[in-house]
């Protein structure tokens, strides 16, 4: 299964770049091929695993922001 998925935390007027780190340092240790672009990242996986990845790149995310968009 191919995946794209976008995580917008709201920080309100803060820099993301360090809660989408955490999140690709999260789907580097999963181990699944992955491609970056522009607004996403592609993930291809079986579909357990990768919803289970989505789920705790959600859950990184929302740990540091009060609102999160997938």
């Amino acid at each position: 299964m191919l995946v794209e998925l976008s995580i917008l935390p709201r920080v309100g007027d803060g820099h993301l770049s360090d809660e989408l780190a955490e999140v690709l340092k999260l789907i580097d240790s999963y181990g699944p091929p992955y491609q970056l672009i522009p607004t996403a990242t592609c993930i291809e996986e079986d579909w357990n695993e990768v919803m289970e990845l989505v789920r705790q790149c959600h859950n990184c995310v929302r740990s540091k922001a009060s609102h999160v968009e997938l």
